[in-house]
């Protein structure tokens, strides 16, 4: 219930800040109000002065002509303003959509199908929020103007001649009918040209970040031929895409034609017959014509509601996740704040991966008390690091229950951000709000101000993504001295010292363990020589706790 509740939060934050939309759209409708009044007196002193022209001679028409000149700036600078209002409009709504991902992205549940692509979840945060964030901040607000201007439009006619306006109407329906009748065959191709587009960004974004495989084992070939046929694949379903869509451009030029055309034949008709007057023609001829080439992109419209709306979907999808998930029948109280806020309590607790069929972690129970220092140990597959996450909440077992207080975790191979190593110690907290000394102290436990000393811009060092410009001991020291600084009263540490030699993984262990009194340290380890300094042993097989030694008994065997 709590995760529905947080995903329910999340649309909640997202309509809120869509309420800020109106900051934005209001001028839209403004502007989209004034457009139509300045395009009929544009057309209707077009009129006049071309039935001057032919009556009276260039002479008579100065007057209007500068009218028209006037009109006409004035409606390009309407223009300059809509556009200028549309681009403000779509960097708010590009903002609001991406922390909108961002934050379902954070309460999504680690073992949900969407994480086990990170190039999907890549896909959908750029590629289809760029997509819904053009359609809502430029394609809307244009067809809303071009609504606007076309209601407008039909009164106007309709004031001057309603045969006329009977005429334009029924064709500029027609024109619209055909074309959505169309466009509804290319709505199947657009979902599947977005599906080929998101295996293409998936292979690509696996490509980059296995390229240390690919160089170590030369499987460039390997991976070329991954590359070009995801991205061949992807150009041809878009092709057939392009395909389908160039019917429908071609039926909608000439669909955007027949309102005018049928105008100029209906004038060519009724002129001769005096039932109607050359200046008011003119004037219907002129407000028409300037409607013709935004008529003629009524199919690109069509076309970019059609290609974006699996991209629609997907967000949703992602948005609706949680709701999904929550309603896993062993979460509800799984996990809960323990009586000591750095104790761990597990009773019969079995965890199983999805789409997997053995256990993990098969009925496991026990007890670690507050303050103490224990390892993990056993062989790959074991269990071990699915306990850590079991611990740390990440995960919720299906059955049995995981009591345990704050904690943080950090694997063997663990992310570094883009940023300076403060920043990625300290959070945002850093040296500047370190009064009590924890930066520095989580520095000099984990080994790493030897290493700052001998770097230029020291802790403001600038890392590139992941930290690829630090070796992988000294990403397991950041990662240490992260976890350290939280001050989270049981740390959680995968692996922490793999990439460090046998006399730097004893120092580093020795001293976390050795000066955090009052701190749990739960140790995932392969070093057995390390296993002395610890005051409990936890070894795991099969996903089952196999052995607990304390410390007193294995100083009796080893006697």
């Amino acid at each position: 219930m709590g995760r529905k509740r947080g995903a329910q939060k999340i649309m909640k934050n997202f309509r809120d800040r869509l309420k800020q939309y109106q900051y934005y759209f209001i001028p839209l409708v403004l502007l989209s109000l004034i457009a139509p009044f300045v395009s009929i007196i544009t057309s209707n002193t077009l009129g006049n002065l071309t039935e001057y022209l032919a009556q009276e001679g260039l002479a008579f028409c100065a007057g209007l002509v500068v009218c028209v000149i006037v009109f006409y700036l004035l409606e390009e600078i309407l223009e300059f303003l809509f556009l200028n209002q549309c681009g403000r409009l779509q960097a708010y709504t590009y903002s609001a959509m991406e922390q909108s991902i961002y934050e379902a992205l954070s309460t999504l549940s680690l073992d949900h199908p969407l994480m086990s692509s990170v190039g999907d979840l890549y896909n959908r945060i750029s590629n289809d929020t760029n997509e819904i964030t053009e359609f809502l901040s430029d394609t809307i607000p244009v067809i809303m103007k071009e609504l606007v201007t076309f209601l407008f439009t039909l009164v106007y006619l309709f004031v001057i001649d309603w045969r006329i306006t009977s005429i334009y109407l029924i064709m500029a329906a027609a024109s619209v009918g055909i074309q959505c009748l169309i466009g509804r065959i290319t709505e199947k191709a657009g979902k599947i040209a977005k599906e080929k587009e998101v295996e293409m960004n998936t292979a690509v974004h696996d490509i980059l970040s296995n390229r240390v495989i690919v160089k170590s084992y030369e499987a460039y070939d390997f991976a070329g031929q991954i590359s070009y046929e995801k991205s061949t694949e992807a150009a041809k379903v878009q092709c057939r895409f392009s395909y389908l869509v160039m019917p429908l451009r071609v039926v909608g030029i000439f669909c955007g034609m027949f309102p005018i055309l049928s105008v100029c034949i209906s004038g060519l008709y009724m002129i001769p017959r005096q039932m109607i007057e050359i200046a008011t023609f003119f004037s219907v001829f002129y407000l028409c014509n300037r409607m013709l080439p935004r008529q003629l992109h009524y199919v690109d419209y069509l076309i970019s509601a059609v290609k974006v709306k699996p991209s629609v979907s997907r967000i949703q999808e992602l948005w609706r996740a949680e709701a999904v998930v929550c309603d896993d029948g062993g979460m509800q109280n799984s996990y809960d704040t323990f009586p000591e806020k750095n104790a761990v309590s597990f009773r019969k607790v079995t965890y199983c991966y999805p789409g997997e069929t053995k256990n993990a972690v098969d009925n496991v129970s026990f007890q670690i008390s507050a303050g103490a220092k224990v390892a993990f140990v056993g062989e790959n597959g074991s269990g071990k690091s699915t306990v850590l996450k079991l611990i740390a909440g990440l995960k919720v077992p299906q059955e049995g229950m995981v009591k345990a207080g704050d904690s943080v975790i950090t694997g063997q191979f663990p992310y570094i951000f883009s940023g300076s190593i403060e920043e990625n110690i300290g959070y945002g907290g850093g040296l500047a709000n370190d009064k009590d000394g924890f930066m520095s102290t989580a520095l000099e436990l984990a080994g790493l101000s030897f290493a700052l000393s001998h770097m230029e811009h020291g802790i403001h060092t600038e890392l590139r993504q992941n930290g690829s410009n630090l070796s992988g001991g000294q990403r397991q020291r950041v990662a240490i001295a992260r976890a350290l600084y939280s001050r989270a009263p049981i740390l959680l540490l995968d692996e922490p010292v793999s990439a460090l030699d046998r006399e730097a993984a004893r120092k580093v262990t020795a001293d976390i363990l050795e000066k955090t009194p009052g701190r749990t340290v739960i140790m995932v380890l392969h070093q057995r020589e390390l296993l002395p300094l610890f005051e409990h042993v936890y070894e795991f097989a099969d996903g089952k706790l196999t052995a607990h030694i304390q410390s007193q008994e294995r100083r009796e065997c080893e006697i």
